[in-house]
């Protein structure tokens, strides 16, 4: 372990960070979660949860979501929207977090980015903390996997998407994992469609015989992006949420206007900043 490390200031995880894997353990506020994952579609190889940056519930979500198929007995890659050839934290004894390996400080750079998008919030830091202490659990069968284009290269000039699925076929391939839950932007994890073509979705499993893709959203709240050169919250508008979540499937004729398998409606979003001010 690298010597140098640092501390997430105002960090607060989740109330599903805490235990081993097991059904009690792995909620998410207002959801039934054993009963939530019964839903068709769960029982696919590849679930998608398409978010939007900057939100503390989405990270929260897929670390129960993972959690409680864990809990199920199923071995769970939990495939992220973070660039491959970056490490993720790792929580110490003392609280800060640190790299396992030196890598010229290209991790760190990553994580201390002046703009950065949402992919490195304190929830996304949360979340990934959760699935770490899940994953060296021996009841649990989880791993975590950054799958996008490495980092510092041009991201103008390549396939991210087709990138990103290529590497969960590699992964998928070697026969390791039950279910794929891929977290990533909700451009990313659109349903192929007469209107949308080249999506991680489209690379994974074209026919979408083996995918379900959930679009998390809610009409109020805050998320935090930067919107041009000014980064903070931003309003999500002041539209009435539901009282609970609730998960609604998106039917066929309506696939071209949201192109998901089902939309996961919130009551609101809560902005999550920057793990590292």
């Amino acid at each position: 372990m690298i010597a140098k490390s640092w501390s997430a200031a105002g960090l607060l995880l989740a109330a599903v960070c805490a235990g081993a894997a097991n059904a009690n353990d792995c909620a998410f506020d207002g959801l039934d979660m054993p009963a939530f994952t019964e839903a068709p579609g769960f029982d696919k190889p590849f679930i998608f949860v398409g978010e939007m940056h900057g939100t503390t519930e989405t990270p929260t979500f897929t670390a129960a979501l993972a959690c409680q198929l864990a809990a199920e007995g199923l071995s769970v890659l939990v495939a992220l929207e973070q660039p491959q050839n970056v490490q993720l934290p790792m929580r110490q004894d003392d609280g800060h977090y640190a790299f396992a390996l030196d890598d010229d400080g290209l991790s760190e750079r990553y994580w201390f980015r002046k703009k950065p998008d949402g992919r490195t919030s304190a929830a996304m830091l949360a979340m990934i903390d959760r699935l770490q202490e899940l994953a060296a659990d021996d009841n649990a069968r989880i791993d975590i996997q950054g799958v996008d284009i490495p980092w510092e290269d041009d991201e103008m000039t390549i396939d991210r998407d087709g990138h990103m699925a290529e590497n969960i076929q590699a992964l998928w391939s070697t026969d390791r994992y039950d279910r794929v839950v891929v977290l990533a932007g909700n451009y990313h994890t659109r349903l192929p469609g007469d209107k949308v073509m080249d999506t991680i979705v489209a690379g994974v499993d074209h026919d979408q015989d083996d995918s379900y893709s959930v679009a998390v959203r809610s009409p109020r709240g805050q998320i935090w992006a930067c919107m041009g050169a000014t980064c903070g919250e931003q309003d999500m508008g002041g539209g009435k949420g539901p009282d609970r979540p609730i998960l609604q499937t998106v039917a066929d004729e309506y696939r071209a206007a949201t192109p998901y398998s089902a939309v996961l409606w919130l009551p609101h979003f809560t902005a999550s900043p920057p793990a590292l001010p």
